[in-house]
């Protein structure tokens, strides 16, 4: 079975960013470039699926974007992947043309199961995965936190509110994975260095029509203070009094 896993290449979440271009973009100069955080859950569970199978299965990792994704895919293939597949592109803004792309590198991989997070933790719209398997025709369960696969089988179990709801479906199928499915591994030395002799595929793709454009970005603004206060009576009523101010209350 060969299994796709699509990578998100983000920020890191504990970087300053800055807007460049009159305010329209963001600017990544000197800003480090990390894999998405939901993405690594959906790594750890392909390795899984194949240490299950036996080892027989196929894992592809897939990613659009500049050449800062290279080092991502040297991560994921030093996880365990097998095949890494950069698709040269940036500024890809509009969740519909990712989906396609990565729908069309999908269909030419014949892969029959594909993981992604579920979302990516820079713009958060939660489209790529149900829009990928609705292009591709397949299932989709989002927002998983538990994945069992037998044959042709798929049972999958989601955190809805007051609950877990558990879903049966088949292959093809795409899942989109959430923070909880398990515990994403680090790699090993061993594995680094098997990576850096895996050769890693290049693409490239346009972002093709769409009515979809970016106006603009607005920074919001920081008006943080901290201050340490002493374990004392003034300190617990100046807290209190804190407390009161932002949430109405007296």
């Amino acid at each position: 079975m060969n299994i796709a896993v699509c990578i998100s290449v983000v920020p890191d979440s504990g970087a300053n960013l800055s807007l460049a271009n009159f305010g329209n973009t963001v600017s990544f100069e000197n800003i480090p470039i990390v894999m998405n955080p939901f993405d690594e859950y959906a790594i750890e569970e392909a390795i899984r699926i194949k240490e299950r199978s036996g080892g027989n299965d196929v894992i592809h990792v897939i990613t659009i974007g500049n050449s800062s994704a290279v080092n991502i895919l040297r991560k994921a293939l030093a996880l365990g992947a097998d095949f890494a597949h950069h698709i040269n592109g940036d500024n890809f803004i509009d969740s519909i043309s990712i989906a396609k792309i990565l729908a069309g590198k999908i269909q030419e991989l014949s892969c029959t199961v594909v993981l992604m997070g579920k979302q990516s933790i820079d713009y958060e719209n939660a489209v790529v995965g149900p829009a990928t398997a609705q292009i591709l025709g397949n299932n989709c369960i989002t927002s998983c936190t538990k994945i069992s696969i037998d044959g042709e089988s798929v049972i999958a179990e989601k955190q809805i509110q007051g609950g877990t709801q558990m879903i049966e479906s088949c292959l093809p199928i795409v899942l989109t994975v959430e923070k909880g499915l398990n515990s994403p591994r680090f790699p090993t030395l061993k594995g680094t260095l098997a990576s850096k002799k895996k050769t890693i595929a290049v693409t490239s793709a346009e972002p093709g029509n769409t009515s979809l454009e970016q106006l603009n970005l607005e920074a919001t603004a920081e008006n943080r203070h901290l201050q340490i206060l002493p374990n004392d009576e003034a300190s617990i009523s100046l807290v209190a009094k804190l407390i009161g101010r932002e949430t109405g209350l007296k």
